[in-house]
């Protein structure tokens, strides 16, 4: 006995619950078969699909048919959802597509065919009423391979084994070699997708549906398990009572009752499905479609064990406002819609942080009834669902570098990220590029989670963004400090950042559209297609009819079966199939119309939190690279607000004649004053926030504390050539930089009692006066200067760097000047070159 998951599928209207009726009644499960229009089908027993006619939620049943056990997976057929209908395909090993012998291969039907190929479903095809049917078998067939498949086959036809040796080579070498080809053969190549058996009939009459069974049977093989358990979620659905039911396929082992699945669920029930019913079972086996009562945390597209749940590809493209009356308790409303989300995932919920609206993504019209009606069942509030507009995403229109810190007081993190565009469909991406020496694994792993947890807001609208490849390139922890939710902080804001320095650009969802029209309306479709931004060709189709193939956006496209009809005097036909997201050629209009504001959305931050002297605060987006505590990639004019501290190159002997000549306070050993605690409360204020004003840059070098650094060279052991080498050095690369340089000397080096000062344009050297230092010169300098300009200072005696980092000034090493230098000499002599 083989356990097989079996998927109906079908577009509306095309008698997939009638075929469901059908297969139950051949196997048992029901004694009489039920109608839609007699509201008495044994899977749609809800009562909103037994109004409409229509399968609104998937369904489980099961039956034996001779040597398998089919657990039978009923699915909505129309297009508002479709998303309930692809998390049923996770779990599905074959799939039958119902097509109405009456309609033909439909919109519907293509996006299903589509879908059954992405997740590389083996797929048989049943036509429908073919009792009513206008066009032949041979007619629907032509259709079917046309538009589906070409080795789509009819598997009642005497030509059949011909017809599949031509299918592949291998097909081909088997009959070339033995004249026939083997049901192994077959039923392999079903799997592969590479034959499609096609069979005819009607459900309603119940004819033909034995051969579909018998098919399913035979070319369909029994499934190898792995020993250790294996669970895919696709659905979870609330009761009445508010009990919650997960359903599953198990994918290994044996699952049983009371077994703890991870570290907060445990399973209370085993339910076997048959419609609204359901027994109670100890264990379930592999193969075996269960719901699962007592787990709390687990969601639809969840994997336990081995396996992969891949991307869903239909997403919900529409948005809406959420209106309820004023007196409802708010939270307890937002609750139930999360619930709701739980059951059905497309549906996503957001909050307009300008508009203070709360909004729903559904997928059309008819969902938006089920969920107002579901809402008023389970609450008694009545919402509204109302100002429907597309689902807008962004993305980025090159590669950026963001930025993220995050460090109030006792918290610490940086990360620097790698934004890089992808192509269209692709969605977001995330992987590191950091050394484990540089960044623990463990810090990588986490920060990749964080970001692929959230759904990140562009800059443009506040939609989310996609087809970016986000890559973590360098990152910092605190050995003290740093708890993970500070990196969360840190990389969400790298994110933001990284767009806020880029270009943007805004996606919509657009239809690839199929139109068959007369040659008489050609001119009146083309010209109303471009009025809605379409691109097409056109091309001829048969006898007067045209086929025109294109795309255009949803935006504007929504409802055109209805505008066609009325330029081709009800004549012409469309096919719509959901092709994506592509530019939006309206962006500036449509970034006006939303009024977002990335700099006003306080739940996603585009700057950053730093800390100075215990104390954090908020720097803008477009000033976060000069307080970078890292250097970033490939910028070798980077420079920091902060610097680390390098010991000094005097001499003990420099240093003990520097102190004995000084006077006055500098006569004693200079101490860092420690400052007042500062409350952590009181730490962080955004309402605080000043952007770090640009200003021209002076810098002031301690020449004597320099020149030491120098005179290593035993070029340089003369005295004057040393002063003069830092003099000349100190000029170029103030020349380079554009910046206004000043150079101090102690005094203790000349036996003039008044100071001297020797100025140009861009240039300042001062000897200071006797028994005073260059540090106190500096020093009062800094405090003179420090709201005209941006002041940098060389020095790397450490209280002289301290004293100056408290003015607001950058501190700079000896050491790091000299290096700088040096890179800044190889670029001018490549220059040269």
């Amino acid at each position: 006995m083989k356990n097989i998951s079996l998927a109906i599928l079908a577009h509306v209207d095309a008698g997939k619950t009638t075929l469901n009726e059908c297969l139950l009644f051949h196997g048992g499960i029901i004694r009489k078969m039920g109608r839609v229009d007699h509201q008495d089908s044994f899977l749609d027993f809800d009562r909103m699909e037994k109004e409409r006619g229509i399968t609104i939620y998937s369904k489980m049943a099961n039956f034996k048919y001779q040597d398998t056990v089919f657990y039978l997976v009923d699915t909505p057929g129309h297009n508002d959802f479709s998303s309930e209908m692809e998390r049923s395909l996770q779990v599905v090993d074959v799939a039958v597509l119902v097509i109405s012998g009456l309609d033909g291969v439909q919109s519907h039907s293509l996006t299903i065919f589509k879908l059954l190929e992405y997740y590389h479903i083996p797929t048989f095809i049943f036509v429908n009423k073919m009792d009513i049917a206008l066009k032949s078998k041979a007619e629907l067939l032509s259709e079917i391979q046309k538009e589906l498949a070409e080795t789509c086959f009819d598997f009642s036809d005497d030509r059949l084994i011909e017809n599949i040796a031509l299918a592949s080579e291998k097909t081909w070498q088997e009959y070339e070699k033995s004249g026939q080809i083997s049901q192994a053969t077959v039923t392999r190549k079903i799997a592969e997708r590479v034959i499609f058996p096609v069979y005819f009939g009607s459900a309603l009459k119940n004819e033909g549906v034995d051969k579909l069974l018998a098919g399913l049977d035979k070319y369909t093989d029994k499934k190898n398990y792995p020993p250790e358990l294996g669970l895919k979620f696709f659905k979870v659905n609330y009761q009445e009572d508010g009990t919650r039911i997960c359903f599953c396929k198990v994918t290994g082992g044996t699952l049983k009752v009371k077994d703890k699945i991870n570290q907060e669920d445990k399973v209370d029930q085993i339910r076997l499905y048959n419609g609204q019913k359901y027994d109670l079972i100890p264990s379930a086996q592999a193969g075996m479609i269960v719901g699962l009562k007592g787990l709390n945390t687990v969601m639809a597209y969840d994997v336990i064990g081995e396996g992969e749940i891949k991307k869903p590809t239909l997403n919900a493209y529409m948005t809406y406002k959420v209106s309820y009356p004023e007196n409802t308790d708010s939270n307890y409303l937002l609750k139930q819609l999360q619930m709701l989300s739980q059951e059905d995932s497309a549906i996503k919920i957001s909050y307009h942080q300008q508009l203070k609206e709360l909004r729903l993504s559904l997928m059309g019209k008819i969902q938006i009834e089920v969920v107002e009606n579901t809402i008023f069942e389970r609450t008694g509030i009545r919402i509204k669902l109302e100002k429907g507009s597309v689902l807008f995403k962004e993305t980025i229109a090159r590669e950026v570098s963001g930025y993220g810190h995050y460090e109030p007081v006792k918290h610490y993190a940086e990360v620097h990220l790698k934004l890089e565009p992808l192509e269209r469909g692709k969605g977001l991406e995330f992987e590191s590029a950091v050394s484990n020496d540089i960044l623990a694994s463990s810090w990588q792993k986490l920060i990749l989670t964080q970001l692929q947890e959230k759904q990140h807001p562009g800059v443009l609208c506040g939609s989310a963004i996609t087809d970016i490849r986000i890559t973590l390139i360098n990152g910092r922890a605190h050995h003290k400090h740093t708890e993970g939710g500070d990196f969360r902080e840190a990389a969400y804001r790298a994110v933001r950042q990284g767009l806020k320095m880029t270009e943007s650009i805004l996606l919509e969802p657009f239809y690839d559209f199929r139109i068959n029209v007369k040659n008489e309306h050609l001119s009146k479709v083309l010209y109303d297609l471009e009025t809605v931004d379409a691109t097409f060709t056109v091309e001829p189709a048969d006898q007067d009819l045209m086929l025109i193939a294109g795309s255009g956006p949803i935006r504007k496209m929504q409802n055109y079966q209805d505008r066609l009809l009325a330029l081709t005097s009800a004549t012409g036909r469309i096919i719509l199939t959901l092709k994506g997201y592509d530019i939006c050629l309206e962006q500036d209009e449509i970034v006006e119309q939303t009024g977002y504001d990335s700099e006003t959305d306080p739940d996603n931050p585009t700057g950053s939190v730093f800390c100075s002297h215990g104390a954090g605060f908020y720097v803008p987006y477009d000033y976060v690279k000069q307080y970078l505590h890292i250097r970033p990639e490939k910028d070798d004019d980077f420079e920091t607000i902060y610097s680390s501290t390098t010991r000094s190159t005097i001499t003990e002997a420099e240093l003990k004649r520097v102190v004995e000549t000084a006077a006055g306070r500098n006569r004693k050993d200079k101490q860092i004053v420690a400052r007042k605690r500062v409350d952590d409360s009181e730490a962080f204020s955004r309402t605080k926030i000043v952007p770090k004003v640009k200003k021209p840059y002076l810098l002031i070098v301690d020449g004597y504390n320099l020149m030491h650094s120098y005179r290593d060279n035993s070029a340089l052991l003369n005295f004057d050539g040393a002063r003069d080498k830092v003099i000349n050095e100190v000029a170029s690369y103030a020349g380079y930089r554009n910046f206004k340089a000043v150079v101090v000397f102690d005094a203790y080096k000349t036996e003039e009692t008044v100071s001297r000062r020797f100025k140009s344009e861009t240039m300042e050297i001062v000897y200071t006066r006797a028994n005073q230092t260059a540090d106190s010169y500096i020093e009062k300098m800094v405090h003179q200067n420090k709201d005209k300009y941006d002041i940098i200072v060389v020095s790397s005696d450490f209280a002289l760097q301290n004293m100056v980092l408290g003015e607001g000034a950058i501190r700079k090493s000896s050491r790091e000047f000299m290096l700088e230098l040096k890179k800044l000499t190889e670029k001018a002599r490549q220059y040269l070159k």
